[in-house]
């Protein structure tokens, strides 16, 4: 009996000994699983116009938020009640379902809502000051990735290097020496951060007539670090600083800097609204969908949200995994063989077909180009989406398993829709079980937006090391 009981001992110690290495960690704490259901009331809710009318009184609120309260202290529902309702659009009689039940949603009908100029998040693919990375948990497993994202940054854009502390600055400033490379266009700030995923806990920097703004919307997640990571940001580079009390991972969130964002289905999860109290007259599903849609088109300043279906078996439900904006005006969406995947085929399909009718404030219709992507492994998926945009440069992510005529098609598409642009391949084959890849693990700080100004370049890390005695 004894025996037993040390070999079970054993047993469940080996296994919390393993999920709390980097690399188990790293996938276990990217994404909280997603348990929460939809629970459908028995009656439908109110109408649109008193659900506005109760948003102005929210100690009287009938809605009942499964979500922790904001930054601030105040709940969404108190942050609602504060928030401006006018101009919002019934959307009801223009929801377009795609697929099947749940599916995609383009939210776009009649005359599109007017937005302000300012403020207004920009897209990736704009001029940019810098990008950022950090090496929490970076290295030394994707030193590889690491330091071909920094080659390839060389002579096109400055490369924010994030650490942690005193150790990962050593570790990071040994590894760089080793290549005997100048990488002058490196700097190391200061950020204590739980993970290597900027792009889904960090902020999103928006233009202001006069100066910028850091957008942190709540992060659903187990990482009080990397959810503290956009207003640390802000108070470092003096960047003005804007709660959203809505929850959003920045992967699921693109934006063509006109208005326009584009994300999935997932969005309606992370943001669960229960009615306590329907009235019969509308359809809960469509009204609770509405709700999410028009809050975080005000708090964006956007013109529409088009909701696209999530890729099936893949454990982001991001969009940046199937697609990503090269214009304002023109968008890339993966093409995957029928043959392989009939059901992802036909939904990313649905999905380009959706965004082709999607008409800009101006009139113009939406571009839509297919990049034709390999089959997944498993639950392991090859993207040519989740592409870094650094000014003249694309940084397109691929596996070593992937053939080389899907590489080479996917590095074409690019010079065909970007020719100005210079496209560097990056071997991210560490990463296939992290189940992300460079534009999850990165930021982009628009030209527009501040650095901190307290920084250290490689050259004086280097002097730094050296009087700490700790060069090898």
């Amino acid at each position: 009996m004894r025996y037993v009981l040390l070999t079970s001992f054993f047993f469940v110690w080996a296994i919390g000994f393993s999920a709390d290495s980097p690399c188990h960690a790293q996938r276990r704490f990217r994404y909280r699983p997603q348990i929460r259901a939809l629970q459908r009331p028995q009656r439908a809710i109110q109408s649109p116009l008193q659900i506005q009318i109760q948003k102005q009184f929210p100690a009287n609120s009938i809605y009942d938020f499964r979500e922790t309260p904001s930054r601030n202290g105040r709940s969404p529902v108190e942050s609602l009640g504060r928030s401006n309702v006018d101009g919002g659009q019934n959307l009801s009689s223009v929801l377009e379902v795609g697929g099947r039940t749940g599916g995609g949603a383009s939210y776009v009908g009649g005359k599109l809502p007017p937005i302000k100029a300012f403020p207004r998040i920009a897209a990736d693919f704009e001029p940019q000051r810098a990008i950022l990375i950090s090496v929490c948990e970076l290295l030394p497993t994707h030193e590889k990735v690491f330091l071909q994202i920094l080659d390839a940054c060389n002579g096109h854009i400055e490369v924010g290097v994030l650490v942690n502390d005193k150790k990962q600055l050593i570790d990071t400033v040994r590894l760089l020496l080793k290549q005997n490379v100048e990488y002058s266009h490196v700097k190391f700030y200061h950020l204590d951060l739980d993970t290597i995923w900027l792009r889904d806990f960090g902020p999103r920097i928006a233009q202001l007539e006069n100066g910028s703004v850091a957008f942190d919307f709540l992060y659903e997640g187990t990482r009080p670090r990397d959810e503290k990571m956009p207003k640390a940001w802000s108070d470092l580079t003096g960047e003005r600083y804007h709660a959203v009390p809505w929850t959003m991972q920045g992967g699921n969130f693109l934006f063509n800097g006109r208005g326009v964002a584009l994300t999935t289905e997932r969005i309606f999860d992370d943001n669960h609204v229960r009615f306590k109290n329907p009235l019969p007259g509308t359809d809960p599903e469509i009204e609770r969908r509405e709700m999410v849609i028009n809050e975080f088109r005000k708090e964006c300043n956007l013109s529409q949200v088009v909701v696209l279906e999530a890729l099936r078996n893949e454990a982001t439900r991001h969009v940046d995994m199937f697609a990503a904006f090269v214009a304002d005006d023109h968008v890339l969406i993966s093409q995957l063989d029928r043959q392989g995947d009939p059901v992802n085929a036909a939904l990313l399909d649905r999905n380009a077909e959706r965004l082709r009718n999607v008409e800009l404030d101006d009139g113009r219709k939406l571009k839509v180009t297919r990049i034709p992507t390999p089959p997944r492994e498993g639950k392991y998926w090859s993207t040519f989406t989740n592409v870094i945009f650094a000014n003249d440069l694309i940084l397109l992510p691929a596996f070593s398993s992937d053939q080389n005529a899907y590489v080479e098609r996917a590095v074409a598409v690019y010079k065909s829709v970007l020719p100005k642009h210079k496209v560097v391949v990056v071997d991210t084959s560490t990463l296939k079980k992290l189940e992300g890849s460079v534009h999850c693990m990165s930021i982009n700080v628009p030209e527009f937006a501040n650095l901190p100004p307290r920084f250290l370049s490689l050259k004086k890390a280097i002097n730094f090391v050296k009087q700490s005695g700790q060069q090898e």
